[in-house]
């Protein structure tokens, strides 16, 4: 038992890498997402009411 402690600290890396991996990769479909939305006619205030910043934070990020 006493590898685990060993291996403990690679094992919790991994698990923040792989959070890491999925932050990108969610920030990416945002993307894509606000894209359509914008192409589709959404106003930068219904883009940015949905993921919960302003109008302007909206256009600033995505603009």
């Amino acid at each position: 038992m006493e590898w685990r402690v060993h291996v403990a600290p690679a094992v919790a890396v991994s698990e923040v890498e792989q959070a890491a991996d999925d932050v990108v990769a969610a920030n990416g479909r945002l993307n894509e997402a606000v894209a359509a939305a914008r192409a589709a006619g959404a106003t930068w205030e219904r883009i940015g009411a949905a993921v919960g910043i302003t109008r302007r934070a909206a256009n600033e990020r995505w603009g």
